[in-house]
């Protein structure tokens, strides 16, 4: 193996992330419950959907649940890629590399019809690369042999909606997530919508760690 990535570090408890920023500072891991080490022998790449600030970025890094021994790891290494919309002329490229995987099948410029062609490149993917996986995700299981309509598309790329105010206080909500999820902390952060790390803030806030 030359090469190892690692999807979402962030979302890893915190001591994986601090046992992961020793491997990757020292060259070598100690295996659990044993003295026994392993050299760190391929390349390692973490790869996360953090919008960072030139500057600041081991600060939006750690906001965003990273570990700061982890994130000082990271500094000066970071590679901050486009957002999809300004990328857009890559699209297909993109298309193709990605829907292999929950379609089994690389998907051309031959698999859709023109007009939704156009729909795909007008779009303006607020949800970047997890947004366009989950179209193509959705397009598994089609009877059709026919290329993609922009039928097909619509209900997919339906621009962001804005939510229902929520007449709960934001304690109040808190707390529901900390119990509709077994006071796991990792889910209910998810079920919120924010960082585990912006939640337990949160908690210590609202005095709720007693």
């Amino acid at each position: 193996m030359s090469l190892l990535v690692i999807h979402a570090p962030e979302r890893l408890p915190a001591v994986t992330q601090r046992r992961l920023a020793r491997a990757l500072t020292d060259s070598e891991f100690t295996v659990t419950g044993t003295r026994r080490s392993m050299a760190v022998a391929p390349r390692v790449v973490l790869v996360c959907d953090v919008p960072v600030t030139p500057g600041r970025e081991q600060e939006d890094l750690e906001n965003a649940g990273f570990e700061a021994d982890l994130s000082s790891v990271l500094a000066g290494g970071i590679l901050r890629v486009p957002p999809l919309r300004d990328r857009i002329d890559d699209l297909m490229a993109i298309i193709e590399s990605i829907s292999a995987e929950p379609l089994g099948v690389a998907m051309g410029r031959s698999h859709f019809a023109p007009a939704a062609l156009k729909r795909l490149h007008a779009h303006r993917w607020p949800g970047n690369e997890q947004e366009l996986r989950a179209v193509l995700g959705s397009l598994v299981g089609r009877s059709s042999m026919e290329p993609v309509q922009p039928v097909e598309l619509a209900h997919l790329l339906e621009e962001e909606r804005l939510p229902l105010p929520d007449a709960r206080s934001e304690k109040d909500r808190v707390v529901d997530a900390l119990w509709r999820h077994g006071f796991n902390r990792t889910r209910a952060a998810e079920a919120l919508g924010m960082a585990r790390k912006t939640l337990y803030n949160k908690i210590r806030k609202y005095g709720l760690s007693g």
